[in-house]
């Protein structure tokens, strides 16, 4: 199951997310759809902060993100929580909607993998 995933998405830690699930595939899946459930929410909330220029809103949510997302070995993801937390400060907002669009690309991503996933869990 593992090189399945790698080669799926190479940043991400998947020994991570193996360790944290204690090699339980199922829980293995419920994590990365409660983070990924949680992270659409997370995005919403982006989205809103940056347009209303909420500075501390956007450092706020994305250190969540940014935190869940290192927890569960989603390396990219983490990354660019962290380098939009840094951004949630007065006059760097206008940095903030590429890294938003980034963020949403690579938890499409990791979407992709949990469909991934789940069809394998299933054969």
């Amino acid at each position: 199951m593992l090189n399945a995933t790698k080669a799926i998405q190479p940043d991400f830690d998947w020994e991570r997310l193996h360790q944290l699930a204690d090699g339980d595939t199922a829980f293995e899946v419920e994590l990365l759809q409660i983070f990924l459930d949680d992270m659409d929410q997370g995005l919403a909330q982006l989205v809103n902060a940056i347009a209303h220029q909420e500075t501390h809103t956007v450092e706020q949510v994305a250190h969540s993100i940014r935190g869940a997302a290192a927890n569960l070995g989603a390396v990219s993801l983490a990354q660019t929580a962290a380098q939009l937390e840094q951004l949630g400060q007065p006059n760097q907002l206008a940095l903030a909607e590429g890294l938003l669009g980034q963020l949403r690309s690579q938890g499409q991503v990791a979407r992709h993998h949990l469909e991934r996933m789940k069809e394998m869990s299933a054969d």
